[in-house]
Formats: C-alpha cells, sequence, structure tokens
C-alpha cells in the first residue's frame, strides 16, 4: 500500500466536505445502493459532516431527500470513487490518497489526514501465537484495522497483551490499533470483517473449522499462516484442503483460501526487518489481490500458484530442521560445545539432504520443484535452521534426550512445529514407504526423524544413506 506512494493521487479536500473524516473510505461489495444499483464506497466507523452526503449526486440526479436515503445511521455514508476525487481541490485541511487496484472487492479510496492514521481494511487474526500477533505489525503499517483473536489456549496471553500491549513470549509491542478478544468473541470480531488470517497451532485446525464455520461468508477470503500437513494413515494432504473439507455446506465449495509461505521469524516481521514471503493458492486474482493489500515497505510479497509446492515446503521445513539441529546436537556431545566452528560443515551435508528430500516429496505429491528452490523451500528451511524453535529441540534430541523429556525441561510452553508435524504424519510416512508409495532411499533423513521421535530411537545421523537417491 503505502511502499507505492507514486501511484497515489495526491491532493488536499475541501475544508467544507471531509475536514471530519478521520479513517478512510473503503469499498464493501456487499452493499449496493438501493437508489441507483451502484457499489458505492462505504465509509465506516467515521464522524462526517452533515454536507458528506451532498457528495452523493451526479448521474443519479438525485433531490435532498434521496440523497439521506444513502445515509446508514449518523456516521456511515456512501459514496463514489469519482465523486470523492470530484470534491478535491487546493485546500490544505488534509490529503486524498487514491490507489485503484483490481482487488474485487477492496477497490478503495483512503481518506488521510497528517495528524492521524488510516484504517484500509479490517482484518481479523486468530490465534495470539507468535507468528499471529507479529503479523499486526505489517497489518498496522499498511494502515489496516487488525483485530486479533486469541484461541481457546491464548486467554493468558491476550490477558497480558490487554494489560501491557507487549506479548509475553517475544516481548514486542502491540500497536495500540490492535483490537484484543478472546475466543468466545469471535463472532463479534468477525462483523463486517474484510480478510481472516488463520495463525492457529497446526493441530488446531479442526477446532478453527468448527469455531469459524457458522460465521465464514464466500466474500471473506482465509488466509493460512498455520502450516502443517494432515494425514489420515494412508495419504498426506495441505491444510487449506483439510480445513475445505471441515467446512459447513454454505460456503465449502465457495470459501477462497491462500496461505503465506516462505522465511518468516516472528521476532524479525515484528521487528520490521525485510522479510520476503510467498502468497499461495488456485485464484491468480486473489492472490494479487491480496499482495496488494499486504504488501509494506519491508514486507515483501511474491504469488505462486504451486499451492502444493509452496504448502509441503513450507510444513517440511520444520521437520528438517529438528535434522539440521540434531547433527549439531550430536557433534556437541561428542566433541563439547566449545569447537562450534566444526558443526558447521556436517550441518550443512543435512540441510542439502534436506532439500533432495523436500523436493522428492513436493514431486510425489504435485508440487514443482521451484517451489523448493526458491522462498518458500530453500529460503524456509534456512531461515527456520538458523534460528528457528525447530532447530533447538533437534539440538537437545542430538544431546540425547528424548521429546518428552527435551520439551518439559527445555522449552514447555513452546510449540515446536516440527515435532508436531512428524509426530502426526509419522505413522502414515511409514505406511506409504511400507507400501512402495514412497521410495525408502529416498528419504533417510526423515525416516531417522520419524523413528527418534515417534518411537524414541537413538539420535543418530545415517550418513552411509545420504544422496542415494530414489
Amino acid at each position: 500500500m503505502f511502499n507505492n506512494a507514486s501511484n497515489y493521487h495526491n491532493s488536499s479536500l475541501t475544508s467544507t466536505k471531509l475536514t471530519q473524516v478521520q479513517c478512510l473510505a473503503m469499498a464493501d461489495w456487499r452493499s449496493l445502493c438501493p437508489k441507483c444499483s451502484l457499489c458505492y464506497f462505504h465509509i465506516r466507523k467515521l464522524k462526517l459532516n452533515p454536507n458528506v452526503a451532498d457528495l452523493h449526486r451526479g448521474k443519479t440526479g438525485q433531490s435532498a431527500p434521496d440523497v439521506a436515503a444513502h445515509r446508514l445511521g449518523q456516521d456511515e455514508a456512501y459514496l463514489t470513487v469519482r465523486e470523492i476525487l470530484s470534491e478535491a481541490s487546493t485546500s490544505p485541511d488534509g490529503v486524498l490518497w487514491r490507489e485503484r487496484t483490481d482487488f474485487g472487492r477492496f477497490d478503495f479510496a483512503i481518506l488521510g489526514f497528517p495528524s492521524g492514521g488510516i484504517i484500509v481494511a479490517k482484518i481479523v487474526i486468530l490465534g495470539a501465537g507468535v507468528m499471529g500477533t507479529a503479523m499486526t505489525i505489517p497489518l498496522h503499517d499498511a494502515g489496516h484495522a487488525g483485530h486479533l483473536v486469541g484461541t481457546h489456549l491464548d486467554s493468558d496471553i491476550i490477558q497480558k497483551l490487554k494489560e501491557s500491549r507487549v506479548h509475553p513470549l517475544i516481548h514486542f509491542r502491540l500497536p495500540d490499533t490492535v483490537e484484543l478478544y478472546i475466543y468466545d468473541q469471535l463472532g463479534e470480531a468477525m462483523k463486517n470483517a474484510d480478510l481472516i488470517i488463520l495463525g492457529v497451532n497446526s493441530l488446531g485446525i479442526e477446532w478453527a473449522a468448527e469455531m469459524l464455520g457458522p460465521l465464514l461468508s464466500p466474500l471473506v477470503p482465509i488466509l493460512f499462516l498455520t502450516k502443517g500437513l494432515v494425514s489420515d494413515g494412508r495419504k498426506l494432504r495441505i491444510l487449506p484442503d483439510a480445513l475445505r473439507n471441515l467446512l459447513p455446506a454454505h460456503c465449502k465449495d465457495s470459501m477462497r483460501l491462500a496461505a503465506v509461505g516462505g522465511p518468516m521469524l516472528a521476532t524479525e516481521l515484528a521487528a520490521r526487518h525485510h522479510t520476503g514471503v510467498v502468497i499461495t493458492g488456485s485464484d491468480q486474482a486473489l492472490l494479487n489481490e491480496l499482495a496488494a493489500l499486504l504488501r509494506t515497505p519491508y514486507y515483501h510479497i511474491w504469488t505462486s500458484t504451486d499451492q502444493i509446492g509452496v504448502e509441503v515446503c513450507a510444513a517440511l521445513k520444520n521437520a528438517y530442521a529438528l535434522g539440521v539441529g540434531l547433527v549439531t546436537g550430536l557433534l556437541e556431545k561428542k566433541r563439547g560445545s566449545d569447537n562450534v566452528a566444526a558443526l558447521h560443515n556436517p550441518a550443512a551435508t543435512i540441510f542439502a539432504q534436506s532439500m533432495l528430500e523436500i523436493s522428492y516429496l513436493v514431486e510425489h505429491m504435485g508440487g514443482q520443484l521451484n517451489s523448493v528452490l526458491t522462498l518458500s523451500g530453500a529460503g524456509d528451511l534456512y531461515v527456520t535452521c538458523l534460528g528457528g524453535r525447530n532447530n533447538q529441540m533437534g539440538r537437545l534430541l542430538g544431546l540425547g534426550m528424548s521429546y518428552a523429556e527435551a520439551k518439559a525441561k527445555h522449552m514447555p510452553n513452546i510449540t515446536i512445529e516440527g515435532a508436531e508435524l512428524v509426530l502426526a504424519i509419522g505413522p502414515t510416512i511409514e505406511t506409504m514407504l511400507d507400501r512402495g508409495e514412497l521410495a525408502v532411499t529416498a528419504l533417510p533423513l526423515l525416516r531417522t526423524i520419524v523413528a527418534i521421535l515417534c518411537h524414541d530411537a537413538v539420535a543418530q545421523i545415517p550418513w552411509g544413506e545420504l544422496f542415494a537417491g530414489p
């Protein structure tokens, strides 16, 4: 939004028309003007000058009483982009920024003033974990209204955020514009929402579907931050497909779903470090719309219709980061922690094997190799191995701890996505190997990680089996 400042039309607003406008004019395609059957820009939560209704004129040729009929109470009105622009003048009361996009429901004109913030879209984030909460930073910087809803497991986090605005796990301050809700206020939070961002734990997809289902409209897309795969004992599926199958009939087939992949550590995103991600889905038009809506000068977005490839990479990099961390722990246990430099060569070997195995699984499931070689694969695995919790857990496993022991002693309140993924899909992976659907020689590292987590096997690296191929 603001990173493409050259696309905006800059001028001032007539002082007698819109001096009290504090937020924005935003498209709401769900509401049509009853008088002229055109789509109008719906101004929300504003205290408008009474003369704002005069903006609704032009080809409709309506009288003053008819204009008044377009008002929705004391603080709402409809007006078109053309009509807003026609009122721009050289008066110094404010600035009109205009961006026209192809964003279906989100074509918009933004009305703003130097002294106050602006809000472009109402975006609901379900899940107050570190990533869901960190996402409020770029949303705020793009001018959106963030509404953060904790799950039934996030009540303490929401309470602490209400008290201090500081997240208890990654210790950054939440923007003052973000509104906070507990899980049983989800219905309230979703009123007039324009986008839902799903940031629940991967094991919470069924809960999320149950909570969201009755409240969903096909007009409001869902964007997944949640990463993972689901299995039924015989095959693997990506999370968007799993969620769709759980939705009620009124929106099951028509919901528009997309997902975010790529290297995105919550702490760095919250610190506004440059971050490159991929938004994926089957509908390129939706991907373009979401990218245009969410970009900031530091939150860089590319799009891909290879949903399987991006989603499989997003899930598996957590599991393989355990493997890279595993070699660190094994060598640290053998040589001591002082000789840290000696750990890079073996870790790099395991990283390369991880890339090879992810490539095999992506292509097996119908994804594209390009997704493995770019942000969603190599980029995401790299950053997860550098500083992620999965890598840290792998190190503890390499030091000789069981997963239960390492979790209880060192990471009791932290979600380890890679370990949870392996525990969830490990039995299915083994079944697919036994049936010959997956080549045993193609996945020596994944087989090792499954054995350690699912069967408490002794941690070791199968050096002699690496790079054998299918």
